[in-house]
């Protein structure tokens, strides 16, 4: 559709015996990538990530695996994908694989640094790993294709985070992470309190989608029903100021 709602299209109906689990959306170019499960007449199911050309119409399938991992975005050409396993015997969350897939199903595995563990927080964005350092009191930015690391904020606000530290959002070079309830943005060597949230709060959700020129495409009220889409200049985003919104469409 275009932005103001109009001349929406469908591109894709799945079939009857087809749906799409939780797994992540990921676009480059004109395509999309996104996992399709299929269930046959013994109620068996298929794990499939393919891709889906927006001009076409056509689906490539990428690779069958199984539904313990997640698309977290696309490098160049490469699918960046989250894998994770729980303990057999306590259920405990194992230390997540990340790794590149190409596009005729091939994985190679991001080498992590040392001290990652099973909680660490790892948000992808842009071609780079965003990782917190809880020990260390930072945010570093891994680079995916050649494992470059450099810190990008380092304060002891992040240090020694007795809470889930939660990165929800990276762009920029900026960050909007989490600890409990409070939300933080930071950008050019400052951070500050955020009057957004991005999972469900008393605050309003909140979501970078895309960017247009010197504008993010933004999506507030993000996990609620209707959704409030805008054009939001993006000094004024990194500076909590919705004042500046170009109102799109409100869509169920």
């Amino acid at each position: 559709m275009n932005l103001d709602g109009s001349n929406s299209e469908v591109l894709l109906e799945l079939n009857e015996n087809e749906y799409f689990p939780v797994g992540g959306v990921a676009a480059a170019d004109n395509l999309l990538y996104f996992a399709i499960v299929e269930i046959d007449d013994n109620a068996n199911q298929t794990y499939q990530i393919v891709s889906f050309d927006l001009e076409s119409k056509t689906i490539t399938p990428i690779q069958s695996s199984s539904q313990d991992e997640f698309i977290m975005d696309v490098s160049e050409d490469k699918l960046i994908i989250k894998r994770f396993s729980l303990d057999e015997d306590t259920w405990e969350p194992l230390e997540p694989e990340f790794l590149m897939l190409t596009q005729d199903g091939q994985e190679k595995p991001i080498d992590l640094p040392s001290w990652v563990n099973a909680n660490t927080c790892i948000y992808p964005s842009g071609g780079s790993l965003y990782i917190h350092d809880n020990q260390a009191g930072r945010f570093i930015k891994q680079n995916i294709l050649t494992g470059e690391c450099t810190t990008i904020f380092e304060n002891e606000i992040i240090q020694n985070v007795s809470s889930p530290l939660i990165i929800a959002d990276a762009k920029d070079d900026g960050l909007v992470w989490s600890v409990g309830e409070e939300y933080y943005l930071y950008r050019d060597g400052e951070f500050t309190h955020s009057n957004f949230s991005y999972y469900r709060s008393a605050k309003t959700s909140n979501k970078i989608l895309d960017t247009f020129g010197d504008s993010y495409l933004v999506c507030r009220d993000y996990d609620t029903i209707p959704k409030t889409f805008a054009l939001t200049p993006i000094d004024a985003y990194w500076m909590d100021d919705d004042s500046k919104d170009v109102r799109i469409q409100n869509s169920q």
